[in-house]
């Protein structure tokens, strides 16, 4: 995990600097682990650091909450609840929900694409700094099986595994001045299932 998600971009942002090539570096709302404080996991801990690497040396950081969309098939288990899900009913297997009702900020693929453009064209203004791409709502994963259509129940409270997050929510005063989420949780469902 910290091979590829630290070493990795430390070695990619000295190639950069060293070309004068623009670093935006795909961070994440694991950052903020449960406390919203530092992170709880590993995975939190090599994204926090990396992060904090690439903007100490003139990059950007862009936070992404919880993305879904087109592409997700390959990242297997890190896919959205939506993409696992919809191949769950799809293949007639059982859907369950970490009960206790955890909410996400659920953004679609299409704002995270606009935010990396916007931070392209605009990198002078904000580099050296990381930014938090949501859509600034946080939505329950039940909602997201009620737009979709689908029957679903609850696992055992003894599932929910050590430093689960059970909210996160982007802050918009923490997105870039001038960049903002178009698509709710409807429409980029919506959008993304032709539904």
């Amino acid at each position: 995990m910290m091979l590829v998600n630290y070493e990795f971009t430390k070695h990619l942002m000295v190639l950069c600097k060293a070309k004068n090539i623009p670093m935006i570096y795909s961070s994440s709302a694991a950052n903020y682990g449960t406390n919203n404080e530092h992170p709880s996991n590993l995975y939190g801990w090599s994204k926090y650091v990396a992060e904090d690497y690439v903007i100490s040396n003139g990059g950007i950081g862009l936070r992404y909450f919880n993305v879904y969309g087109p592409g997700e098939q390959n990242k297997g288990r890190m896919a959205s609840v939506a993409f696992q899900m919809n191949e769950k009913r799809k293949n007639n297997e059982d859907i369950k929900l970490f009960p206790k009702k955890p909410k996400r900020d659920f953004v679609y693929v299409k704002d995270v694409i606009s935010a990396n453009i916007y931070a392209f064209k605009n990198y002078e203004t904000l580099s050296g700094n990381y930014y938090e791409v949501g859509s600034g709502t946080a939505r329950m994963f039940e909602d997201v099986m009620k737009i979709m259509n689908i029957q679903y129940e609850y696992h055992d409270n003894s599932l929910i595994p050590n430093g689960y997050q059970f909210y996160t929510c982007s802050n918009k005063r923490k997105w870039m001045t001038g960049w903002e989420s178009k698509w709710s949780l409807e429409d980029g469902l919506k959008d993304y299932f032709e539904i």
